[in-house]
């Protein structure tokens, strides 16, 4: 009897030590928040699964009105961590709630390493932001009518003076009994070759433009 009394006083103990506590992690999409569950996961160190068959054997259960990705307790079953989903954003930002039953001192404990969780979130989403906003900007000024006016020029322009120069080349000289003439036939074929190969230039270094800032958008979203 007395050892069941001890054991039901210790439970009233540890009961009343548990405090709840919260912090908010910033998160844009389900890809951040896999990587802030494994990032969770490494930090919990001495923790382990909290599997949903075992929440009514402890009596822990996560927030109601609140979608759980993650739950872990530690190896005493005093300390209970809940990821949830934040209907209710953060001062209007996309979040998740990392919510905590446990002993004032494991709460401490774990303070520290949450907050530096949180900045590298922060930093995340800040990454995803600039990345977001860049694409907007290039994808706006690859649409605007001016944009496509003139890629449009320059596209006619290097295909009339690619294809004129290609057929100067593939005919033969003209005789001119004037050696001013002669002179001037040959400078006007130099200068419409020229003219080919500077619309070529432009065109590809638009192209190469183009690809590049797309690629370096598809591997920041990598």
């Amino acid at each position: 009897m007395s050892n069941i009394s001890v054991m039901h006083s210790t439970e009233n103990i540890i009961t009343q030590e548990l405090q709840p506590h919260c912090w908010y992690l910033p998160c844009n999409s389900d890809a951040d928040r896999t990587t802030i569950c494994n990032k969770i996961d490494k930090i919990l160190t001495h923790y382990s699964f909290y599997h949903e068959r075992d929440w009514a054997n402890f009596n822990c259960l996560p927030l109601e009105g609140h979608e759980p990705y993650g739950a872990w307790r530690d190896n005493t079953g005093t300390n209970f961590i809940f990821l949830l989903d934040n209907p209710k954003f953060d001062r209007g930002k996309k979040s998740l709630l990392l919510h905590v039953t446990g002993q004032e001192g494991e709460i401490k404990a774990l303070d520290s390493k949450i907050r530096s969780l949180k900045l590298d979130a922060l930093s995340e989403v800040e990454k995803d932001r600039v990345s977001e906003r860049s694409i907007q900007r290039f994808d706006t000024a690859v649409k605007s009518k001016y944009f496509v006016l003139l890629t449009s020029i320059i596209t006619v322009l290097t295909a009339v003076f690619n294809l004129f120069s290609w057929y100067l080349r593939k005919i033969p000289s003209p005789k001119f009994e004037d050696q001013h003439l002669t002179k001037i036939y040959n400078i006007g074929v130099a200068i419409i070759h020229f003219i080919a190969l500077f619309e070529m230039i432009i065109f590809t270094l638009i192209l190469f433009i183009i690809l590049l800032k797309y690629s370096r958008i598809f591997i920041r979203k990598m």
